[in-house]
């Protein structure tokens, strides 16, 4: 079935490798942190995701920088389709990265998942080029904290010209 649905990267935890991986990252190693996203009313779980700090198997020597979050089994069961859980849910991962005070959001999904590639950009994400190693994979990420000089524009004197650093203003 999830073949049929287009996602055929998440059979790879439908393995014996796969369930360790699962039951590794609610356990916590390595520090993974896991979220259950519970519905109102009835506080019936409806998604889940798990953040990591570090991801060297998707991103190589930068997954260990320490700039960024790593959003990883973000999922949704049909009984939260429609109420907006998958984007709350990145969101949500988004503050906590960000508390963390890690500049970045990463995360990944099969590279030739059209659905899910459009759906982290029109959430912000960028491509961040394909790696192939276990699987093809495309990799997003989101600046969500900018470095100071980045976050206030140059001042606009009273003449209506920005000035830059190092300009000289009476000219």
């Amino acid at each position: 079935r999830l073949d049929e649905k287009g996602l055929p990267d998440w059979r790879s935890y439908l393995t014996p490798d796969g369930f360790r991986r699962i039951q590794d990252r609610v356990s916590g190693v390595n520090g993974t942190e896991v979220y259950l996203a519970m519905r109102d009313g009835d506080a019936k779980p409806v998604g889940a995701f798990a953040l990591e700090w570090s991801d060297r198997q998707y991103w190589g020597a930068v997954g260990e920088d320490g700039l960024a979050g790593y959003i990883h089994m973000l999922a949704v069961h049909r009984d939260g389709r429609g109420a907006s859980v998958g984007k709350r849910m990145v969101a949500a991962a988004e503050r906590l990265i960000e508390r963390r005070g890690r500049r970045y959001a990463r995360l990944d999904c099969g590279a030739y998942n059209a659905f899910l590639c459009g759906y982290y950009r029109s959430l912000g994400y960028r491509s961040r080029g394909i790696t192939h190693a276990p699987h093809a994979c495309m990799r997003f990420e989101k600046q969500l904290i900018r470095e100071r000089d980045e976050q206030s524009p140059p001042k606009t004197p009273r003449d209506g010209r920005r000035h830059h650093r190092g300009e000289r203003r009476d000219r």
